[in-house]
């Protein structure tokens, strides 16, 4: 008996985390199951992380964000505006998409 009472404690908690990552993905309106929310945290994640990968190798220009934001948080605060991709062409022709 305990031993169900601790396993049905440890399948609530992990529901509840899961409900709580739910909700805290970007631009997810609808209800998902929990391998769906475990797959969109996993892309979520590795995209923040190529995006910081990215702006700690590429400076972004003072005069384009407010000083008060770090590189990442300017970036990740445009992604989550454009709910999308956004590309920068630079005055030297070249590109960049994220």
């Amino acid at each position: 008996v305990s031993r169900n009472k601790s396993e049905k404690k440890r399948r609530d908690q992990f529901n509840v985390l899961i409900k709580e990552l739910g909700t805290m993905l970007p631009g997810i309106t609808r209800k998902m199951d929990k391998s769906t929310i475990l797959q969109k945290s996993i892309d979520f994640l590795c995209k923040h992380n190529e995006i910081s990968a990215q702006s700690e190798s590429s400076e972004i220009r003072q005069d384009w964000k407010p000083p008060f934001l770090s590189n990442e948080e300017f970036t990740q605060l445009m992604l989550e505006a454009l709910d999308g991709f956004f590309t920068v062409i630079m005055t030297d022709g070249n590109s960049h998409v994220n």
